[in-house]
Parts: C-alpha cells; sequence; structure tokens
C-alpha cells in the first residue's frame, strides 16, 4: 500500500509539474517527494528488513516529520539575515503557506535519510576510529562552540564564504553525541554520506527548476548554474547531509517518542513556519 500511495503521488505530481495543472502546480513539489520518500522507504524494507518509516513510524511521523520542518526553517531564519535566494510563484494565502512549509520542509530529513538508507544501509552511529573518536570525546565542548559559531555565522558576517559554514555547524554540533566505533559500520559510511548529499542536492535542483513555485538563488550569478544553483553551491549539500544524518541519529537516540512531545514540536513548526512566512 505505501508503495502504490508513493507511486500515486510521485506520478500526479510529475505531471503536474511538466503539465499545466493550475493553481497545483504551484504546489507540486511537496507531493512529488513525499511519493519518492514512500517509494524509497518501501525498497529500503525490501532491501535491508529495516526503514526509515517501517518499524520506526511513530518516531518518523510524530518527532522527524516536525523536527525536519523546524531544521530547514533554522535556515530559513539564516537566509532571511543573509539572503542567498528567493522564492517566487508562491501562493499568497499565508494558512495555505504555513501548511505548504510544514509538509514541504518536513520532507528534509526523510529525503536524505532514506537515500543514504538505500546507499548504506542501516545505521547507529557516526563511525570514527578509536583514536579519531577519542579525539571527539577530548575536544566535545570545543567543537559543540565551534558548531553554534559556524550555525550563528549569517546573523553577524558579512562575508560570504565563510557564512557557508552554517552548513557544517548542526554536524560539529551533534558530532559528540553520536559518534561511535568504526567497527560495526560500512567502512565506506562517509563516501555514501557524501554521495548523498550530492545526489539530494541534484534531485532536489532538478525538481525545483521545474515547479511553478519554487526558489531562486541570488548569489554568484556570474558562476556557471545546474538548474538554479551555482555549480560550487553543491558542494554545501555535502556538510549539509553530514549535518542532517547527525541530527537525525541524535533526535533517535535522546527524544522520546510520546504523543505529547510530538504535539510539542508539530505546535513550534506551525508558529515558526506561519513566522516565517510572515517575513516573506
Amino acid at each position: 500500500m505505501e508503495f502504490l500511495i508513493g507511486l500515486i503521488l510521485s506520478t500526479f505530481g510529475i505531471a503536474a509539474l511538466f503539465y499545466s495543472f493550475g493553481a497545483i502546480s504551484a504546489v507540486v513539489y511537496p507531493i512529488i517527494w513525499w511519493g519518492i520518500i514512500f517509494i524509497i522507504d518501501v525498497i529500503n524494507f525490501w532491501r535491508w528488513k529495516k526503514s526509515l518509516i517501517h518499524g520506526y513510524t511513530k518516531q518518523f511521523f510524530l518527532l522527524m516529520v516536525p523536527l525536519s520542518t523546524l531544521f530547514w526553517l533554522y535556515y530559513e531564519f539564516v537566509n532571511i539575515a543573509y539572503p542567498q535566494w528567493i522564492y517566487i510563484g508562491i501562493i499568497s494565502d499565508i494558512s495555505v503557506r504555513v501548511i505548504l512549509s510544514v509538509v514541504s520542509f518536513g520532507t528534509v530529513i526523510p529525503i536524505i535519510v532514506e537515500i543514504f538508507w538505500f546507499l548504506n544501509g542501516p545505521f547507529q552511529v557516526l563511525p570514527f576510529s578509536d583514536f579519531n573518536l577519542a579525539v571527539i570525546k577530548k575536544y566535545r565542548p570545543s567543537l559543540i562552540i565551534f558548531g553554534f559559531v559556524f550555525s550563528t555565522l549569517p546573523f553577524y558576517s558579512g562575508y560570504f564564504y565563510l557564512n557557508q559554514l552554517m552548513w557544517l555547524g548542526p554536524f560539529l554540533v551533534f558530532l559528540p553525541f553520536v559518534a561511535g566505533s568504526s567497527e560495526s559500520e560500512n567502512k565506506d559510511f562517509w563516501w555514501l554520506a557524501v554521495a548523498t548529499g550530492l545526489a539530494s542536492g541534484l534531485l532536489w535542483e532538478f525538481l525545483n527548476f521545474w515547479a511553478g513555485g519554487k526558489w531562486q538563488y541570488i548569489i554568484l550569478p556570474d558562476a556557471p548554474h545546474i538548474f538554479e544553483m551555482p555549480i560550487y553551491g553543491y558542494i554545501g549539500f555535502v556538510p549539509f547531509a553530514f549535518s542532517t544524518i547527525a541530527l537525525y541519529l541524535f533526535a533517535k537516540k535522546y527524544l522520546p517518542v510520546h504523543f505529547s512531545i510530538g504535539i510539542f514540536v508539530y505546535a513550534l513548526a506551525f508558529f515558526a513556519s506561519y513566522i516565517f512566512v510572515s517575513l516573506l
């Protein structure tokens, strides 16, 4: 059933993407992505006997989706402080835009984790050698501080390239809490994480390029582009994938799956989305 729902959503979404479906063309992006997520999740379950949704359904819908919304909204607020992209063709109704924000941004963590799961299989920690693990534990406070500094740079720095450290910041914050021994993990873990970031970025930008409501970049206008993204910008998808995977592991390890907590996180997601769309 999940595969069928995913197939229907993605097929309908892709049709609306390339043909005029009226107002639906402006909201087609999350339709396609939820379809893709469901399809990959089923494939992951067939392949690995585990998946992000199967076996973790309550955690996925109760915590990961609203947490994903909040995670990406952080970057949207950063973008308001230090603009790098703008939105065009979006619906004017604020209430609809709030819902679309939650539904769309709620796909960010699932997209990256599902693609990485497909390539790597189930994973529980960020794997490091014993030596590197000891270094991480020793410098835990420094890593967390640097992570917070990197994450907030665009709020007070005017240097474009320096500000791109924001994509790495969350990774450093969560790293000390989710690092583990490399003995139990795939030796190609990090290369597959790099591939996940690049693959996710290309898919995001490909689908965004054809969407009715989409983002456009206002940075590096003279650089060669692949779809809407300046080619150098794809590098940023790699540390972003690292940060997303680290946040996923942190949430899975430390956030209890309780209905009351889920309601609270959803409330935060909708409130933050309202603030965001009000500022656009």
